[in-house]
């Protein structure tokens, strides 16, 4: 990802970044641009998958103005997007939140 920054870290820098629509990412700077840097994401093969619907998601409703979002209850990314998901059999497993509204949760397993 190419992010367009008024201030530049050094190559192999670890940076942390919050994009609204996106949640948080882990990256590492990999090269310098004139105003800003190129980041390698450090993501899951299922947050790649969520990535890809999301931007596609995006594009058709950028083509399609009046398209309409069909859910009832407005997202949002917590303050703290990382937990524990406890199964029935008592298994657990930790959990990257997507984004949370009334009705449920997106949630990719990181760890």
């Amino acid at each position: 990802m190419i992010v367009d920054v008024p201030v530049v870290g050094k190559v192999g820098d670890r940076v942390s970044s919050y994009f609204k629509d996106f949640g948080d990412f882990q990256a590492t700077i990999s090269d310098i641009t004139q105003h800003g840097f190129l980041m390698e994401l450090e993501m899951t093969r299922e947050r790649r998958a969520w990535m890809s619907e999301k931007l596609t998601w995006l594009e058709k409703k950028r083509r399609e103005p009046g398209l309409q979002d069909l859910r009832n209850d407005e997202r949002f990314v917590p303050p703290v997007n990382v937990t524990s998901l406890t199964l029935v059999s008592g298994e657990t497993h930790t959990c990257f939140i997507i984004d949370v509204s009334a009705t449920g949760v997106a949630g990719v397993e990181c760890l």
